[in-house]
């Protein structure tokens, strides 16, 4: 079996009815397009707050920066006296526990000098 199509296929006779035109698409409607209005113009978008709202922007950040700053100020200083605290506590303790050992070595001194 060939594969081209039957002679009668590929020349039409006369009195074969027309082959119908597929239907027609709509029209498009005519678009002004240019090259800048395609890769962008000379005066791009500018997707970034305009300056009143930037100034508005920058003080906030400003702000935002001097809190978090105030705070890192605090911990650190709050830090600092929990460290200053905790040495004071370890320094009492030990002359707490020293004055305990000097008191029961008295009571021990006294016992036996009461015994003889």
């Amino acid at each position: 079996m060939s594969s081209s199509p039957p002679d009668n296929l590929s020349h039409p006779l006369p009195d074969d009815p027309p082959i119908p035109l597929p239907p027609t698409l709509p029209e498009l409607p005519t678009i002004d397009f240019s090259l800048e209005s395609v890769i962008g113009s000379s005066q791009p978008i500018d997707p970034l707050p305009r300056p009143a709202e930037d100034y508005r922007h920058s003080v906030r950040m400003q702000k935002r920066a001097n809190q978090v700053h105030k705070r890192q100020s605090n911990v650190l200083k709050l830090s600092e006296e929990n460290d200053k605290l905790k040495e004071e506590l370890r320094a009492m303790t030990e002359r707490l526990e020293a004055a305990e050992r000097r008191r029961q070595e008295l009571e021990r001194i006294e016992k036996r000098q009461s015994r003889g």
